[in-house]
């Protein structure tokens, strides 16, 4: 209903429906006094006792809240059949309540009331003494009459409402003869076969997180050092020129953001013509990571129009904010060993193809950077725009930052994100950054007979 009170017409249409999934049963479960002290017994509760006049319910925890009125609601026929039973109390215990001893509640009552109601169905319980044998249930199915299948029976049970599983039930075993010392072990492999996929999907999901901030966090740190108007990173340097002489040309609509990715379109293609047949097709989930990217400057560098860097000092503060913003963010991008933007992968590449140390690339990718946005802006601009002292000292303190920000960061990291989802994705270039010497290579080698062990630098972290 709408004042939140139950439709109980449309919940005894659902409940006597044929078809339902077989949840609740069709009628209410009752259970003798004596019966149920005895299953108290093997469970190791106390006993419970009852007066003539009364009964209780037997519930699961979770649903204790809900029936604190039951008292008001049920109302149930001593066995007479004159008078009515009062409610004693609700008890919460774990009583195994999926099907058998109700579908999630019983009703408790003296043991002369059941004299007088309809058996639906009846259940044999055994405590044995230690642990069941081995092979014990599969002796008592054994013993079916002839003609007669569990499969038989629980069609014609299910049909009748007879049978139901309760509203939290994981995994429903049906059987007629159930031991649970020879059921566990396949109740257990049974809840392995989901668990397991689903926790590594949840790892998957993780890695996928960590690299997605990455990149929100590079994009937050190449927006502060645009900002910071005392000169972008080096990696950000050429899309900042360009972005300048966009505006001054009335073509404002190619943003920070969009130069960001196109410069970044063109590092994945150099990717591209570098390894050639080794580059992985995987590896063009670069594109929405630094789509991403790219947004994400554009939204960052709105967000920062509010905060105008005034005088020089705060113009150095949002500077070293950009450094640190950079390098966590770089750090985040290569923990999970997912993929990177083309504008950090395109240093790893270039040392795996020509043999050169990591830093040795990252620094000549830097300069050549640098020196194009530079020029271009002097060619076209007039002056030096976006590339100042600033870049200067984010070309040397970002490796920095990465580094700090990767010791500090490992252990966490290792813990939250384990090998085994790294290798989701297939590496962008070998491990140890080698590559391999043999006929059939398909990018013309560099000097020697295989790389330099040197190359395992490859794998070193990108500044910008």
């Amino acid at each position: 209903m709408t004042d939140g009170t139950p439709d109980e017409a449309t919940i005894e249409r659902v409940l006597r429906d044929e078809s339902g999934d077989g949840t609740y049963y069709t009628y209410d479960t009752y259970m003798g006094l004596t019966d149920y002290n005895h299953l108290r017994e093997l469970l190791g509760y106390e006993k419970v006792g009852l007066g003539r006049s009364q009964y209780l319910v037997q519930i699961k925890p979770r649903l204790e809240q809900e029936v604190q009125k039951i008292g008001e609601e049920l109302r149930i026929k001593d066995a007479s059949g004159r008078g009515f039973l009062s409610c004693a109390g609700i008890l919460a215990e774990p009583f195994s309540q999926d099907g058998h001893n109700g579908a999630d509640y019983v009703v408790v009552v003296p043991d002369e009331v059941p004299g007088r109601m309809r058996p639906y169905y009846a259940e044999l319980v055994a405590d044995l003494d230690g642990q069941a044998p081995f092979g014990l249930q599969e002796k008592l199915e054994a013993l079916l009459p002839a003609g007669e299948s569990e499969e038989a029976l629980y069609a014609e049970g299910h049909v009748a409402g007879d049978i139901c599983c309760g509203s939290d039930t994981i995994i429903n075993v049906v059987e007629l003869n159930l031991v649970r010392d020879n059921q566990l072990p396949e109740v257990k492999y049974m809840l392995a076969t989901m668990i397991i996929p689903l926790f590594y999907i949840g790892l998957v999901f993780v890695c996928v997180a960590v690299t997605v901030l990455g990149a929100v966090l590079v994009a937050l740190g190449i927006a502060l050092s645009k900002h910071s108007c005392t000169g972008t990173a080096a990696i950000s340097s050429m899309p900042a020129v360009l972005t300048e002489l966009c505006a001054r040309l009335d073509a404002g609509w190619m943003t920070m953001g969009a130069w960001t990715f196109v410069i970044n379109l063109a590092f994945l293609f150099l990717e591209m013509a570098l390894l050639r047949q080794e580059f992985k097709p995987i590896q063009l989930l670069q594109l929405p990571l630094f789509l991403l990217l790219s947004v994400a400057v554009d939204v960052w560098l709105w967000a920062l129009s509010f905060v105008p860097p005034t005088g020089y000092p705060m113009q150095l503060a949002f500077l070293a904010l950009s450094i640190l913003t950079l390098g966590l963010g770089i750090s985040l991008q290569m923990a999970p060993d997912l993929v990177m933007s083309p504008a950090d992968a395109i240093i790893p590449v270039i040392a795996y193809v020509s043999g050169r140390p990591f830093p040795t690339c990252k620094i000549a990718v830097d300069v050549t950077l640098m020196t194009s946005a530079a020029a271009l802006s002097l060619l076209t601009l007039g002056g030096l725009y976006q590339v100042r002292e600033g870049t200067i000292i984010a070309a040397l303190l970002v490796g920095r930052a990465v580094g700090m920000w990767g010791r500090t960061l490992t252990p966490v990291l290792d813990r939250l994100i384990p090998p085994a989802p790294r290798v989701f994705i297939a590496p962008l270039i070998p491990k140890d950054g080698a590559r391999r010497c043999n006929a059939d290579a398909q990018v013309p080698r560099t000097v020697g007979p295989c790389a330099e062990p040197a190359e395992a630098d490859a794998q070193g972290a990108p500044a910008r």
